[in-house]
């Protein structure tokens, strides 16, 4: 996907008073692409989830144990920030720095987030949810792909940034997550 043509010439809009942004003043946020990976992973997950249900599968015995206003604030507040830097950002711009080759940077960038992802959403931090695997590789596998698209093709657009648009998407995903588990 390419930046439009004319998105960022200096010529009037409709109303002949206001200009187009220029480039120094583009969006931070790519909100097309943050809109569209949110709903996909929503999709996705939600129908998952309904159909763990109607497989009678358990959720996770953590959750009765959990304080749900210190959780809610961690899982939509510092969690997209925290793991958009250091499962998406970090591993891509480490990555890039040792291989040339534009393509193997973004599969080899796309296998270690997603077995960061993956491991981190199984409970690998001392302070997570322990999940089971097949659960784990749910939330983790899907959502690191949803998340890890859209790092990805905010970068290939040159509109936005790839962190904060994906940050912003992972904020939505979580803040939806959180009420429909946490608060139902």
């Amino acid at each position: 996907m390419n930046t439009p043509p004319g998105l960022f010439r200096n010529q009037p809009l409709s109303s002949g008073t206001e200009t187009a942004p220029q480039p120094d003043q583009a969006p931070v946020i790519n909100w097309r692409i943050c809109l569209i990976c949110f709903a996909i992973n929503l999709a996705i997950i939600l129908s998952s989830l309904f159909l763990m249900i109607g497989m009678h599968i358990e959720h996770p015995d953590d959750m009765k144990q959990v304080n749900r206003a210190q959780l809610a604030v961690m899982a939509i507040l510092l969690a997209p920030l925290a793991e958009t830097y250091l499962f998406f950002q970090l591993p891509y711009q480490l990555v890039r720095k040792f291989l040339p080759f534009p393509k193997l940077v973004w599969g080899v960038s796309f296998l270690i987030t997603l077995s960061l992802f993956i491991y981190e959403h199984h409970g690998g931090s001392p302070h997570g949810l322990h999940r089971d695997w097949p659960l784990a590789f749910l939330v983790g596998g899907v959502g690191g792909a949803t998340f890890f698209s859209c790092f990805y093709f905010t970068h290939r657009s040159g509109y936005g940034s790839p962190f904060w648009t994906t940050t912003l998407c992972h904020l939505f995903y979580n803040t939806c997550i959180t009420l429909i588990t946490l608060f139902p």
